[in-house]
């Protein structure tokens, strides 16, 4: 769910959200309400509160193929005040709150419980961050990921040095709002990134410390 700031015709929106989507560039003026992703035949269950006023839902897709591109759909979302409740009065009760503060994660400094978990992934920072999660084979830091990323530079690339099973997904999310998702996590070690280019660095968020694995049991 994105906010696009004004100004932008309907090819420059639809552009701009997907270098958001598919390169993890975010340009300033946007809003990001969070949302998640899906693989075909596998559903996904989330949760989002947005803020009353004009949103599009972006729906982007890639066929699996070599050489497919993503490609991206923009629909307008009208959202109302109902008069009933004011924000965090009908938030979901979360099992787990993993916290996005720019640079790192926070709330994962735990073990949890396998089975359904409600997760919710707030942003608490200053910048939009969207968190993607894998199953790995060991905890992993943002100083394997510099290695492993470095080493693909060289002429013949060596093999991963670790291993990285997707699990789940939050959208980007700007500062202030949360996406709730669910998750049914066996017992083993899970790993908590975050890709988005930071401006100011132009340095995806995981490099700059915004990697957390966490274990399941």
């Amino acid at each position: 769910f994105m906010q696009p700031p004004a100004g932008l015709t309907e090819e420059e929106t639809v552009e701009k959200a997907l270098r958001a989507a598919a390169w993890d560039e975010v340009e300033p003026g946007w809003t990001f309400g969070g949302g998640s992703y899906a693989f075909q035949d596998i559903p996904t269950r989330f949760i989002v509160r947005l803020d009353a006023g004009e949103w599009q839902i972006a729906a982007s897709w890639q066929l699996d193929a070599d050489g497919a591109e993503e490609t991206m759909t923009l629909s307008p979302l009208t959202v109302t005040e109902t008069g009933s409740s004011t924000a965090g009065e009908i938030d979901p009760e979360p099992d787990v709150v993993m916290e996005m503060n720019d640079i790192e994660f926070g709330g994962l400094d735990t073990t949890i419980p396998t089975g359904p978990t409600l997760f919710e992934v707030r942003n608490v920072g200053e910048q939009p961050r969207q968190m993607v999660l894998f199953r790995t084979d060991r905890p992993l830091t943002s100083e394997d990921y510099a290695n492993w990323f470095a080493s693909m530079a060289s002429a013949t690339p060596p093999a991963a040095p670790f291993t990285m099973i997707w699990v789940g997904y939050a959208a980007l999310t700007s500062p202030g709002y949360s996406t709730w998702i669910e998750l049914d996590l066996e017992p083993g070690t899970y790993t908590a990134t975050s890709w988005v280019i930071d401006p100011e660095t132009g340095a995806p968020a995981l490099l700059l410390g915004m990697v957390q694995s966490f274990e399941v049991d």
